[in-house]
């Protein structure tokens, strides 16, 4: 017998295995960061760090987010400027 035939006959359950997440990490930002419009490419925004990307009411997750892919956020694309 196999050892699942032989815990299923004793009535133990078997332990699930949890799924790793992985989780990727946001790139790390040195430099400012910088909102810009996509139609015409000029800065909107200028901030020294996500402390004051927040503080401007932009969630730091997204603008993290944003960063990563490339895609807008707010109506504006996000760069880091070193």
């Amino acid at each position: 017998m196999k050892n699942r035939a032989v815990l299923a006959r004793i009535g133990a359950k078997r332990k699930k295995k949890k799924a790793s997440k992985k989780v990727a990490k946001a790139p790390k930002v040195e430099g400012q960061i910088i909102a810009k419009d996509p139609e015409t490419g000029d800065v909107v925004h200028t901030f020294d760090n996500f402390d004051a990307v927040e503080a401007a009411e932009f969630r730091v997750t997204n603008v993290k987010s944003s960063l990563k892919t490339g895609r807008k956020y707010k109506g504006h694309l996000w760069e880091v400027k070193e």
